[in-house]
């Protein structure tokens, strides 16, 4: 009944993360676009298995993202240079259905990035946890992200 209403399913988690970074959009999404280059700013070992159908990272690439001896693949749906990736889990976390977007909006000569995601916990009931943990990744990430490209 909610998804008729709004749109969308109060069960499944959503979480979103902003930083705003003093420097124009192009100059931030050549650090974001880079599958390689998000252990720079994640923390997380990052390495494409997989480049993109027409951009090495675009649409098609698919990465594998390491955490404490795990590793989580993910696929590029979405690629519009300068503006936005959308990405979808493929395989390796306990999360199912996940699809997160990266965007940046300018602002002036400065950048807001927004990194989103919507998913299901595997576990049922898992979910609110999950997004407790991912918000707080997601938010000490886009931390580094400002520090590294401000530098």
């Amino acid at each position: 009944w909610a998804y008729r209403l709004t749109g969308f399913v109060p069960s499944i988690p959503y979480i979103q993360e902003e930083v705003k970074i003093d420097a124009p959009a192009a100059r931030v999404w050549e650090v974001v676009r880079e599958h390689e280059r998000m252990s720079e700013w994640t923390g997380m070992k990052a390495e494409l298995l997989r480049p993109g159908l027409h951009e090495r990272n675009g649409v098609g690439a698919v990465r594998k993202l390491g955490v404490l001896g795990t590793g989580a693949e993910e696929e590029v749906d979405e690629f519009v240079p300068n503006e936005r990736y959308v990405y979808r889990l493929l395989s390796g976390a306990p999360i199912r259905n996940h699809r997160g977007t990266v965007m940046l909006i300018p602002e002036g000569s400065a950048t807001r990035v927004r990194w989103a995601v919507r998913f299901e916990g595997a576990v049922p009931g898992s979910g609110g946890a999950l997004a407790a943990v991912l918000s707080r990744v997601f938010r000490a990430s886009l931390v580094r992200l400002k520090k590294l490209v401000e530098s």
